[in-house]
């Protein structure tokens, strides 16, 4: 992982956000930065070490785009685009995913670790060693993609559609599992060990 840089402010322990030396907290001027970085990500098409720990972003359009070695961990992201994206390393855990369509989209080793995802569409997408272990997901579809050796571990999935996927090694392993459909997907190939089925 790409070492990024810490907050200058004395004692804290959180990384700088992307073109600043501060972290989001300590920034004179956040709702400036945050106009910043609207403008900056609807302009651009490729990021790389990008850290915006703590954002929050709505109603944007990133289709098309390429992440590579990014965090953006602990925010909230509602109603963005993230149709046809590829992602190489990107951490999105303990963050709120409200109605974001990832598909057609390429994400390779993505962490959504103990995030809440609700209404949001992974559809027709590769989704390669991902990482959704305590992740809250609701209301959400994986219909007809490769998940391949993606973890579910201890997740809570609630109304989750992985119609027509290929689950081979993927890891269901203590997830709660409730109104999920697996129609015309490879479940012999996945673990379900402890999974309780409400």
């Amino acid at each position: 992982m790409v070492p990024f840089n810490l907050c200058t402010v004395p004692a804290c322990t959180a990384f700088s956000v992307f073109k600043r030396d501060k972290c989001l907290y300590h920034l004179d001027k956040p709702e400036k930065y945050s106009e910043e970085i609207y403008a900056y990500l609807a302009e651009s098409k490729e990021f790389d070490c990008m850290n915006l720990t703590s954002i929050e972003l709505a109603d944007l359009d990133l289709s098309g785009k390429t992440f590579s070695c990014c965090l953006i961990s602990h925010s909230h992201l509602s109603h963005l685009n993230f149709n046809k994206v590829r992602i190489d390393i990107l951490f999105l855990d303990f963050s709120s995913l409200e109605h974001c369509t990832f598909k057609g989209s390429n994400l390779k080793c993505t962490v959504m670790a103990g995030s809440r995802i609700e209404n949001c569409d992974f559809s027709q997408s590769e989704i390669f060693c991902c990482n959704f272990t305590g992740a809250e997901c609701r209301d959400t579809v994986f219909n007809e993609s490769d998940l391949y050796r993606s973890r579910f571990i201890n997740s809570d999935l609630k109304r989750v559609e992985f119609k027509d996927c290929n689950l081979k090694r993927v890891d269901f392993r203590r997830a709660r599992i409730e109104h999920v459909d697996f129609k015309y997907s490879n479940t012999k190939d996945a673990f379900f060990e402890d999974t309780v089925r409400l």
